[in-house]
């Protein structure tokens, strides 16, 4: 055999390998949809789920992240680049609301809500259920009492007496309703609306299928109203999600839609189910969502992303996906317009990312770090041993022609062992057209649906299967010498086909 025969396998296998690398140190790069940057971490950490705080001031963005037994307290600009930080030293009660305006600091400590300023914690009202953080007033509650507290002049005045006990409370970002619930029995919930100085009867629901419910969000553009209902229920140790959104008209209080959500993946179509972690606002009239499901990332990876959503299709809400961190997300949040932040957890530590739209970030993170470089290459070894499963498709491909060719040893034995210009293409072309056919009945598209653009255009799996198996014959024409023999001639062929197949088909194969 000679030396350009031995050597092109090498330089096939290398150059499709290379090109594998590329593909997936472009995937650990990519942005998580159109103008949207690459998630930044922020710093601080705890081993209990937290909620955040941030808002934004002029181009800085301030963020309250709650650890262990501090608060973190970050300025950032608005490409997430650290401006000041401090530790405040104060002791949040786990997953429970947190406020701050850049000096102060509201939050719960063992039902007590307080307020820390210039170095020292003072309790604001005792026996508090919790609160709800608005940038200038915070809506807080009892058992049946609803009260307000602006935080200017540190005072807090009773809003609302209810007759029953209160479950959910929740301001309107558009106007100064305030959306209170009450849970007379464990599957119904009654809604009221406080606007002006009147409370009004809104509407009931009631859970379906006994589910659990987790949370009630609440905001208005001040023409309609909407209510975000939260559950799920759990069966043989699998949990199910639901959101539930009821909207109604602020002029006559009338429900004019209750539906059950139902989102799907902007690129691929597929559903997300399971959607939770909700955050929703209504910004210039519009509804807009902010959700946690288990969703595609790039490539073969799949992951529980941040999704946002402000349009149906077909029923569906279209889920457009934010999140490019590696770890579980939860408790999405806005900061500002622009500015989404979540958490992670990475089985220790729960962990702040954030994501924002600005032209300069999202150039600022399409930069290739050590980290891609890792990923990218843990992936491609990952990759490299999944292709091997068609090596085991090219042991498929051959049978045809053995059996072909064992046909020819006894019926033309003669002819074929003295002239190989018939029996060799005539055995090329078995060859090809048994890929071809296992290709699109045996593997289909589908199997495929990852792999880059280039490899999964229509009729793609007839296309590329000609393409390759003509050019490695082309190929193995020009590197063997004229009186290679003809088993050692279609072996070579198969192997070198098998080869380029395997470095361009197999690491995509699912």
């Amino acid at each position: 055999m000679s030396k350009k025969a031995k050597v092109l396998p090498i330089v096939i296998l290398l150059a499709l390998f290379s090109l594998f690398y590329f593909y997936n140190l472009n995937v650990a790069t990519a942005l998580p949809d159109d103008d949207w940057g690459r998630a930044t971490q922020m710093d601080g950490a705890s081993t209990y789920p937290m909620q955040q705080y941030s808002f934004v001031e002029g181009d800085k963005i301030h963020t309250y992240v709650p650890g262990d037994n501090d608060v973190r307290y970050n300025v950032s600009d608005e490409n997430y680049k650290k401006v000041d930080e401090s530790i405040i030293p104060i002791d949040a009660d786990i997953n429970t609301p947190i406020w701050g305006d850049g000096q102060r600091i509201l939050y719960l400590q063992d039902g007590n809500l307080q307020l820390y300023d210039n170095g020292k914690s003072a309790i604001i009202d005792e026996g508090v259920v919790c609160f709800y953080p608005g940038e200038e007033e915070i809506i807080y509650w009892k058992e049946k009492e609803v009260f307000t507290y602006k935080a200017s002049v540190n005072k807090s005045s009773l809003l609302i007496t209810m007759k029953a006990p209160i479950s959910h409370v929740a301001t309107a970002n558009g106007d100064d309703s305030v959306l209170i619930s009450t849970n007379p029995t464990p599957q119904d919930y009654q809604f009221y609306l406080y606007i002006g100085n009147d409370l009004l009867e809104l509407t009931s629901w009631s859970s379906f299928n006994s589910a659990t419910v987790e949370n009630i969000l609440y905001d208005s553009n001040g023409q309609e109203g909407s209510i975000l209902i939260e559950s799920f229920n759990m069966s043989q140790g699998e949990r199910t999600n639901m959101a539930n959104l009821i909207t109604f008209s602020h002029k006559d209080m009338e429900v004019s839609g209750n539906e059950q959500m139902l989102f799907a993946d902007s690129r691929t179509g597929a559903k997300l189910a399971n959607p939770r972690y909700f955050n929703f606002r209504y910004l210039d009239g519009r509804r807009e969502f902010l959700f946690v499901s288990e969703g595609q990332r790039e490539g073969k990876k799949t992951g529980y992303n941040v999704y946002y959503a402000n349009a149906t299709q077909d029923g569906q809400w279209i889920g457009m996906r934010r999140s490019t961190s590696l770890e579980t997300s939860l408790n999405p949040r806005w900061a500002g317009d622009s500015h989404i932040l979540w958490q992670t957890f990475d089985g220790k530590e729960y962990h702040t990312f954030g994501t924002y739209n600005g032209n300069e970030y999202v150039e600022s993170t399409m930069a290739k770090t050590k980290d891609d470089y890792r990923t990218a290459m843990y992936d491609f070894i990952s990759g490299i041993f999944s292709s091997f499963v068609m090596i085991f498709f090219g042991f498929v491909w051959v049978i045809p022609l053995i059996i072909f060719y064992a046909v020819l040893t006894f019926v033309r034995r003669d002819d074929f062992e003295t002239d190989k210009n018939w029996a060799e293409p005539a055995g090329v072309i078995i060859y090809i057209v048994t890929v071809v056919f296992v290709f699109n009945n045996v593997l289909s598209e589908q199997l495929f649906s990852l792999a880059p653009a280039y490899l999964t255009f229509p009729y793609s799996m007839v296309v590329w299967p000609l393409v390759i198996g003509v050019v490695s014959y082309f190929l193995y024409k020009y590197v063997t010498d004229k009186d290679i023999g003809l088993y050692a001639g279609i072996s070579y062929y198969i192997g070198l086909n098998i080869l380029m197949m395997t470095g361009l088909f197999g690491p995509y194969l699912i």
